[in-house]
């Protein structure tokens, strides 16, 4: 491959699902894309769609025009299946007429690109692709409470995120919180409910319900109105001591340090 058509990812950390029944077709979309990413193969939507729920991969490359369940059908499933709805589709199609494209977009697909394509368009798609899920994850780090309707998600990804944070605020005094149940909730085996949450959080789901936790706490602090052992309770910790350990891994200050700082600005 030429110099400069390789995106960013250089240790396979993100994986591609190629669907596509032509097998020649799929030999070389492997070949362009294996030396950057994981590759995982289907033949069909059916069996895209199979596989997409086993591996949840970064993103899908689907072909339109496919036996068994061509690709806007498969599509259209992905996305409204909440336990791989957030995965980026390629559609790739030989057809050029408008109607086919906005079929296409409607279907959920993030983009759409007509054969015969170019090599360095669809690295830059999937590589921008990848980012934006990476700008996603990071924005959902930095809020100190989530809102998904403030995130650029699909309408499935913000009634995931919605659930997940109403059922972590529901329980969050209970120090060990019951991920199986949480699951159940969300009508996902433990193991999808992982995958989903750590696609993304980019956390796992402990991690991200510690974050919650601590992201609460530092809410209730600023409001000043509990002192700080209850407000360790109120968010599930039953040691002050550990709790003040984990606050100050995740802020940089004690709680009292992050209490009096912001009591400060308060007063200026």
């Amino acid at each position: 491959m030429a110099p400069g058509l390789l995106p960013e990812y250089t240790l396979k950390e993100s994986s591609v699902l190629l669907v596509e029944d032509n097998p020649n077709i799929r030999a070389y979309l492997k070949d362009l894309l294996s030396p950057q990413y994981s590759i995982y193969e289907a033949s069909n939507g059916q069996e895209g769609f199979a596989r997409a729920l086993e591996l949840v991969p970064d993103i899908i490359i689907s072909d339109i025009m496919m036996p068994v369940m061509d690709g806007i059908t498969f599509c259209r499933k992905l996305k409204s299946d909440m336990r791989i709805s957030h995965i980026p589709v390629i559609l790739l199609t030989a057809r050029t007429l408008v109607n086919s494209i906005i079929e296409g977009f409607e279907t959920g697909a993030d983009e759409y690109l007509t054969k015969p394509f170019n090599e360095r368009i669809l690295i830059a798609r999937v590589n921008n692709l990848l980012q934006n899920r990476k700008k996603i994850r990071e924005q959902i780090s930095k809020e100190i409470i989530i809102n998904p309707q403030e995130i650029s998600l699909t309408s499935q990804d913000s009634i995931f995120l919605s659930k997940l944070v109403g059922y972590i605020e529901e329980h969050i005094e209970e120090p060990e919180l019951n991920i199986a149940q949480m699951a159940s909730m969300m009508a996902m085996s433990h193991s999808n409910l992982y995958k989903k949450i750590k696609a993304l959080t980019g956390m796992t789901v402990i991690g991200f319900i510690k974050d919650f936790r601590l992201k609460r706490a530092a809410q209730l602090l600023v409001q000043n109105q509990l002192n700080i052992t209850e407000i360790a309770y109120m968010v599930g910790y039953s040691e002050r001591r550990y709790f003040s350990d984990d606050f100050k891994k995740k802020f940089g200050k004690s709680p009292k340090e992050y209490l009096e700082k912001h009591k400060n600005h308060k007063l200026t």
